[in-house]
């Protein structure tokens, strides 16, 4: 999916970014995305430029995403999304990092873009990003990508990896046995693959 986002416009480079962050912030696309295309957003339900906020950790370059109104929070309560570096393509840092420099140092949407045709912001919304997936399900049918299929992903990959369950809920702001409805278990051969996937990743970078 990435490979074929990165090779198109600006649109989709958006929503690579965006993808990448869902994934491994193990994020519900409601979160990320804006309830309109273009115009004034609403600070205390959109996702800006200004909830972002970098640090280190162990040496690692971190980011951290204030979430308002999420499903799980208390009225007025804030969550956050963590986000670590990562030495590959992937990595989730980089793309917010990408998002932040196209949206030059301007509070806006952080998962956005500017129109080729007449320079104004759009932002990107659930609708459209699900019109992506379909599209995309069109064109390989084995995807069978949904709104919630990097919340799952994201999860699923951290167990099949061996991280700890309550680092998994803490990570994807899970209070409740309720995570267990996310997890996806990996075969041995998958897990194998999916090692190598990433060793792969990580030697084409360096």
């Amino acid at each position: 999916m990435v490979d074929y986002l990165m090779k198109g416009p600006a649109e989709h480079k958006a929503m690579m970014d965006l993808t990448l962050v869902a994934f491994w912030g193990m994020a519900r696309l409601t979160k990320l995305t804006c309830e309109e295309k273009t115009g004034a957003l609403r600070k205390e339900t959109a996702l800006l430029t200004t909830d972002v906020t970098f640090y280190q950790a162990d040496g690692v370059e971190c980011a951290s995403i204030a979430i308002r109104g999420a499903k799980t929070s208390a009225p007025g309560e804030i969550q956050m999304i963590y986000l670590r570096s990562l030495k590959n393509m992937l990595c989730p840092v980089l793309a917010i990092r990408r998002r932040l420099a196209e949206a030059r140092n301007r509070e806006t949407s952080l998962f956005g873009y500017q129109s080729p045709t007449d320079g104004t912001r759009v932002h990107i919304t659930k609708d459209s990003y699900r019109k992506l997936l379909k599209t995309i399900t069109e064109v390989d049918t084995q995807a069978r990508l949904t709104g919630h299929s990097f919340r799952v992903g994201g999860a699923s990959l951290r167990f099949a990896l061996g991280v700890p369950i309550p680092e998994i809920c803490q990570l994807g702001r899970w209070t409740s046995d309720c995570y267990k409805l996310y997890l996806r278990e990996y075969s041995p051969q998958e897990v194998d693959t999916t090692k190598r996937t990433l060793a792969q990743l990580d030697s084409c970078w360096t």
